[in-house]
């Protein structure tokens, strides 16, 4: 599969494979674009989104809507399905929102973000990450206060949720979802970890990542961290001023 940019063709770069199926999907508006103007355009979104994966099977264990941007966490039949089901999705989808909202052209940001899962640390992180989205964005305090996201729909029973939540539960107590969500040291470090995988995190945000946690935790956990965050150990020597022997 290849790509056209700026005149030249480039390999699209593979996607990796999930041994579980289990993905953390982000779709973005082109150009970081709104999306969503009103609970007409949230409600329409998770019902199309809803009826893609239901057409393949599969299953959303996890999302956040954003204005301008959508957190998935999916699990699919097969690693397959995932060009399919979001190739009806968008099927379905743009047009007709590009004909409520009088417009034209691509409406998301290229090829959507995917981040295999294969381990349940990580399923964990991710999953706290994306309920966290609109609190780590100040729009509310704590991720129950946000109407579109699958947070609710873990302690709910009603039968019209989008999200299969019985895979989490029979994973994690009540008590260890609650925990997970709370604004722990070692949750912050988590979630800078997955959004410097899935946004980046420019050079202020790098700095006070470090200066908040380099008092209360050992460098080499923050190095370590930041490794994991796919941290260049140039950018953290140029920008943070870290000595070599602690990268």
């Amino acid at each position: 599969m290849t790509e056209k940019r700026r005149g030249s063709i480039i390999p699209r770069t593979s996607r990796k494979l999930s041994e579980s199926n289990i993905y953390h999907i982000v779709i973005k508006g082109n150009n970081s674009q709104v999306l969503f103007f009103d609970s007409k355009d949230y409600l329409f979104f998770l019902k199309e989104i809803k009826k893609a994966v239901d057409e393949y099977d599969c299953k959303i264990l996890a999302y956040c809507v954003m204005s301008n941007h959508i957190h998935l966490l999916m699990k699919f039949k097969e690693h397959n399905t995932m060009s399919n089901v979001f190739k009806s999705f968008g099927a379905s989808f743009v047009p007709k929102y590009n004909y409520k909202h009088k417009r034209t052209g691509p409406l998301f940001n290229g090829r959507f973000y995917s981040s295999a899962i294969n381990d349940d640390a990580y399923l964990f992180m991710v999953l706290r990450y994306i309920h966290n989205n609109p609190v780590s964005a100040n729009i509310c305090n704590a991720p129950s206060e946000y109407q579109w996201s699958s947070y609710n729909d873990y302690f709910s029973n009603s039968e019209g949720k989008i999200s299969d939540t019985d895979f989490i539960e029979s994973m994690i107590s009540n008590d260890e979802f609650l925990s997970l969500h709370k604004n722990t040291a070692k949750n912050e470090i988590n979630d800078f970890i997955i959004k410097s995988l899935c946004d980046g995190v420019d050079d202020e945000e790098l700095i006070d990542f470090y200066s908040k946690f380099s008092n209360e935790t050992e460098i080499t956990d923050i190095v370590d961290a930041m490794k994991r965050g796919k941290i260049s150990n140039r950018r953290m020597e140029r920008i943070l001023k870290i000595p070599k022997k602690y990268i």
